[in-house]
């Protein structure tokens, strides 16, 4: 909307003798933008004119965008027929003008040139380098804390070892390890505090744990005499002392490599096997105990990685985890139930794929059953799956949510960021640099935990991650790495967290 005052003060103009004054005039208009299709709109005006020696005049007029670089106009300038079009293309327009006159047709060529960024081109290249400046501090701050935290982590693995707490020095190793794989300081510490948890056990004889946790430095460092030789030692006492038969002793010690090997199904089915010739066997009862322990575990892992996946329409990687848990563990409810959630996922997109089919086929007539029949029916599929043009209304809204979140973040206010990137994100998941932004913080936040000893929350954090980026590596190395160090500790210390 838009009004006008012309001549507030009246002036005048001389013409020789006389003085004639220049009216005071009034405009009011109206103008309204319809996007219609895609970057397509119409845009309507109307306008009255008014001064005090003149009739109200009406001015109207409609143009249509029907590309970025054409618009076609028509309407009326006080009862008089105008049309035109513009076209413009990178910086320069032409536009022409037609005119119905009371004494003859006008026809008027224009041409225009731009000088230099528009408005808002200047403003576009001003919050890009603002995102780049943003991105890359969020990164150098990102790899500091890092490296932060690992040094703190660090510290308090090696306090914990000199004190003799050598199962809490391994539970923060795992935490290292996990976020630096490579750091070759924990994994030397490692390979320190599991050879003392070896001897503590082996003194209190524990000689199966003993020897697991032999077998996991073998691992590491390649088969050295001295840790073979108490592996080895540990393996014999333990034999000697369940009085095993010389099968079962084979039997044991596959079982054992199974489970230090990390294949649990295996290891359960060997240690099963001994229980069934020996059941007073409390060592292999332990170790089956163990082994179902980590089972449960892993498929409850792999359950929630299958679900996050199904929600995020990953259906083919998600079949994967399903069927790598149900090797696990066949029988599970939690195994059943999330395929049942896979089931009704695909049933969902295959019922959303008929109807684009019928959508396409609509578009070029009346689509048609098997007995020839015209069909209407619709079927309902979740308006989620819909990917559908943004509104105006919903533009707006995400530049102000984006722009209130670049600010936050500057401000280092990153849950405020987080929830304005995420408002922003779930209108568009291609705006900008959201995705980007949403991922860093999400990885930062889970480190945070993960550091703390919070490995749910960590795991939250980085499933939001993959949740907003499901091809991130760094959260699938976060996540596998995390479960997979976490377990191993938790196999060697014989708990169940």
């Amino acid at each position: 909307m838009g009004l006008s005052v012309r001549n507030a003060i009246e002036p005048t103009l001389r013409l020789s003798e006389e003085e004639v004054p220049d009216p005071t005039g009034v405009r009011l208009g109206l103008a309204y933008v319809i996007p219609f299709f895609q970057s397509r709109a119409i845009l309507a005006s109307f306008d009255l004119e008014k001064t005090k020696w003149m009739n109200t005049r009406l001015h109207a007029g409609i143009e249509l965008q029907l590309h970025s670089l054409l618009a076609l106009r028509v309407g009326i300038a006080d009862g008089v027929l105008t049309s035109g079009t513009s076209v413009q293309w990178k910086g320069v327009g032409v536009d022409y003008t037609f005119e119905s006159g009371q004494l003859d047709n006008v026809h008027r060529i224009g041409a225009s040139f731009s000088l230099g960024p528009t408005i808002e081109q200047s403003r576009q290249a001003a919050l890009e380098k603002q995102e780049k400046e943003m991105r890359e501090k969020l990164a150098v701050s990102f790899e500091q804390r890092q490296s932060e935290r690992i040094r703190e982590l660090f510290a308090r693995a090696d306090n914990a070892q000199s004190q003799g707490r050598y199962e809490e020095a391994l539970e923060i190793l795992a935490v290292i390890m996990a976020l630096e794989p490579e750091h070759n300081e924990a994994q030397s510490k490692k390979v320190q505090c599991l050879l003392k948890l070896g001897k503590k056990y082996e003194s209190k004889g524990d000689y199966t744990t003993a020897a697991l946790t032999y077998s996991r430095v073998l691992a590491l460092v390649d088969d050295d005499p001295t840790v073979k030789a108490d592996y080895d030692r540990c393996r014999t006492i333990s034999d000697r002392l369940a009085a095993r038969s010389k099968q079962i002793r084979r039997l044991f010690a596959t079982s054992m490599d199974a489970f230090s090997a990390q294949d649990l199904v295996k290891a359960r089915e060997g240690f099963s096997a001994i229980l069934q010739v020996a059941p007073t066997d409390m060592e292999a009862a332990d170790m089956l105990k163990r082994t179902n322990n980590a089972i449960h575990q892993r498929v409850a892992d792999l359950m929630r990685q299958a679900n996050n996946l199904i929600e995020w329409g990953h259906l083919d990687e998600a079949q994967s985890v399903i069927e790598e848990a149900q090797n696990l563990d066949p029988e599970s409810e939690r195994v059943r139930l999330t395929i049942s959630h896979l089931a009704e996922a695909k049933r969902t997109r295959e019922q959303y794929r008929h109807q684009q089919d019928e959508r396409e086929l609509s578009a070029h007539g009346a689509s048609a059953d098997p007995d020839g029949k015209t069909s209407s029916h619709t079927i309902d599929v979740p308006s989620s799956l819909e990917v559908k043009p943004l509104t105006e209304k919903q533009k707006r809204e995400i530049k102000h949510l984006y722009e209130r979140g670049m600010n936050a973040m500057s401000e280092n206010n990153n849950q405020d960021a987080i929830r304005y990137f995420e408002l922003a994100w779930s209108i568009d998941h291609n705006y900008q640099g959201v995705v980007e932004h949403l991922k860093r913080m999400y990885l930062m936040q889970g480190m945070e935990y993960f550091a703390d000893g919070k490995l749910d929350k960590a795991v939250q954090q980085w499933e939001n991650a993959l949740r907003v980026d499901p091809t991130d590596e760094r959260a699938i190395g976060y996540l596998s790495r995390a479960r997979e160090q976490v377990a191993r500790t938790q196999q060697i210390l014989g708990e169940k967290k």
